[in-house]
């Protein structure tokens, strides 16, 4: 979620779900897919199938409770 906040991927900016893994480690690559999936049923995340895969995008109508979420994370590190 930070990746995309980052990168500005709200609503209509997409990026793709090969993407996001990349730059986390190699063990950690098959659960960020997951999470991914699972962020999609929550409705966190948009998904928008296109003709060279999936791309994603952070619902804006949660925008808040991520921010939270993702400020209440990085303070813990």
């Amino acid at each position: 979620m930070h990746k995309l906040t980052r990168l500005g991927k709200f609503k209509h900016s997409y990026t793709s779900v090969d993407n996001l893994p990349k730059g986390f480690s190699k063990e950690l690559r098959g659960e960020v897919k997951d999470n991914i999936e699972e962020l999609i049923k929550e409705k966190v995340l948009f998904k928008k199938p296109t003709n060279y895969g999936v791309e994603v995008s952070i619902n804006s109508d949660m925008k808040e409770r991520i921010m939270y979420y993702i400020e209440k994370f990085l303070d813990k590190e």
